[in-house]
């Protein structure tokens, strides 16, 4: 353990934080960067991040919350979390506190399997550390892509089994913001308006709109088109479905409607977003 903390106390920052070591493996995570942050003071706490890769994070000394999706999570010291591309994400905290956390970076072809690790912290096991420290000390770029594949594998196994420790604070039991979440999270390409919403949850739209300002800060309205231009991000990346598909995959009756929330959402309409590829014009790095 001496060794993994003092690789990661030692860890520079990539030169780029966007492109590292590639595979030709399509279920391997690809163009990995390694960083580690120490201390609190270094996220750029209630600012809202958002970016088009993967990022690994393990928290190997201290805790901290983490809003996510406009959930608010808390990671503890030993559990690892997938923090996905297109998340909207930040890190808070009253006061500095002293860390030993640990990211990876990456870019994947393949991402069916991996939504169980949506917003849901791991346990850490003892495997997983080896790994990393064999990752740390690997001698070419094979090794170091095969290492990444088992780690992620395994925190994977670890979320299917049901076996981790779970750290996600709920705001109440059955709070009618938990309940919003799970349910426009269970089929993101179904239609939704708050409407609908009120409708399925039983109570009048003023209630909703009242809970989610008072407990997140924002309208039910903007939580959904948020959500579901996140998503269609993540979509449009990947390239398989064009515009019109991923309107409809999103749950739009129109391209027009999807195009008016895209653009209100990111800045830019989705025939520019997809032009370029996404990278250069819809991102605030993780640095």
């Amino acid at each position: 353990m001496e060794m993994l903390y003092s690789f990661v106390k030692n860890q520079k920052n990539p030169d780029d934080y966007l492109d590292g070591i590639s595979s030709i493996y399509k279920l391997t995570p690809e163009k990995l960067v390694f960083f580690s942050r120490l201390n609190s003071s270094e996220f750029v706490n209630n600012v809202p991040i958002v970016h088009y890769r993967f990022n690994l994070v393990f928290s190997l000394k201290g805790s901290l919350e983490i809003h996510i999706d406009n959930q608010m999570i808390t990671l503890n010291e030993g559990e690892s979390l997938l923090v996905f591309p297109y998340q909207n994400h930040y890190y808070g905290s009253l006061e500095e506190i002293e860390l030993l956390w640990f990211f990876i970076g990456f870019d994947l072809k393949e991402r069916r399997g991996l939504e169980v690790l949506r917003n849901n912290p791991v346990k850490t096991d003892a495997f997983e550390r080896i790994c990393l420290k064999k990752m740390f000390t690997a001698s070419d770029t094979f090794k170091v892509n095969l290492l990444s594949s088992i780690i992620l594998s395994n925190i994977e196994k670890a979320a299917k089994k049901k076996t981790v420790e779970y750290s996600k604070r709920k705001i109440t039991e059955d709070s009618i913001i938990s309940r919003v979440q799970k349910y426009v999270y269970s089929d993101l390409s179904q239609p939704m308006t708050t409407s609908r919403l009120s409708e399925e949850l039983g109570i009048s739209e003023s209630t909703l709109h009242k809970q989610f300002i008072k407990v997140i800060g924002i309208s039910p309205g903007r939580y959904l088109r948020e959500v579901k231009i996140n998503f269609a991000c993540s979509i449009l990346e990947v390239g398989e479905l064009n515009i019109t598909e991923t309107a409809s995959h999103c749950g739009y009756d129109s391209v027009y409607s999807f195009s008016r929330s895209f653009k209100k959402v990111t800045g830019f309409s989705p025939s520019e977003f997809k032009r370029n590829n996404s990278k250069s014009i819809y991102r605030n790095s993780e640095r």
